[in-house]
């Protein structure tokens, strides 16, 4: 039995003990009861208030440590937590720096791919190039049987030449147009601006001067600078060393 039902027992026989108790002669407000009786009562209820104040502060205790480990599971559920973030965390970047491995890898292969097509596309020309270079050589010297091979040098040299003023004029007249394009455009910006004129008329009819209105700027013309353009020449490039057939022809003589 629990210390609060002792405690309800022991107060129902003190009560019971005072409303069957005999009535005092002289004064019928008080009774007459065994006191061995009633000292044993408050006894017992002493002895049942101690108890309900153990229970009480069993209680209290077990709310205490049932508080403690509320807030340790709360703690323990907040760590646990931050623990999975942080491998989440952990993961996806583990995750990004994978992607990004494997892209830096796509980005090689394809600079590897670009790089083996330059090289094998640079041997072709060089190839091709060392063709040219041997065809070359061998007009050098199928020109060299001729009779007049100072001369044919000598035209070739001047082909060479014309071919080259041509550039150089081509050039000359692109800059030029350049130059023309940009005073253009320099010149139109400060062509756009106009300076407002504000006339007092009181000053006109003070002075007897007829004002003359409706004033505008007329005859304004743009001169479109048309230049002709350069016809294209096919453009024949003979690179023959003239100081090649001049050591032949010396060694020949020899």
């Amino acid at each position: 039995m629990s210390a609060q039902d002792n405690t309800e027992k022991v107060l129902k026989s003190l009560h019971v003990m005072i409303a069957k108790g005999q009535s005092y002669e002289l004064d019928p407000s008080k009774v007459v009861v065994d006191r061995d009786k009633m000292l044993s009562l408050l006894k017992e209820l002493n002895q049942c208030m101690y108890a309900m104040m153990e229970e009480y502060e069993l209680t209290r205790q077990s709310k205490d440590k049932a508080e403690r480990e509320f807030r340790k599971r709360g703690d323990e559920i907040v760590m646990d937590a931050s623990r999975k973030a942080e491998d989440i965390y952990a993961a996806s970047v583990i995750y990004t720096d994978e992607a990004l491995s494997s892209i830096q890898e796509i980005m090689q292969k394809a600079n590897d791919s670009v790089k083996a097509i330059y090289n094998e596309m640079d041997h072709k020309l060089e190839e091709q190039k060392h063709i040219v270079r041997t065809n070359q050589l061998e007009l050098k010297s199928q020109l060299q049987d001729l009779k007049d091979t100072d001369k044919y040098l000598k035209m070739i040299e001047d082909r060479n030449r014309e071919i080259q003023k041509e550039k150089d004029e081509k050039e000359g007249k692109k800059q030029k147009r350049e130059l023309k394009n940009n005073s253009r455009k320099e010149s139109s910006i400060y062509a756009n601006r106009q300076t407002e004129i504000k006339v007092n008329p009181e000053y006109f009819e003070k002075a007897g001067i007829p004002m003359v209105e409706d004033l505008a700027l007329d005859d304004e013309t743009e001169l479109d600078m048309q230049e002709e353009a350069p016809k294209i020449q096919p453009e024949i490039k003979v690179n023959l060393d003239a100081e090649y057939f001049r050591w032949k022809n010396g060694n020949k003589k020899k």
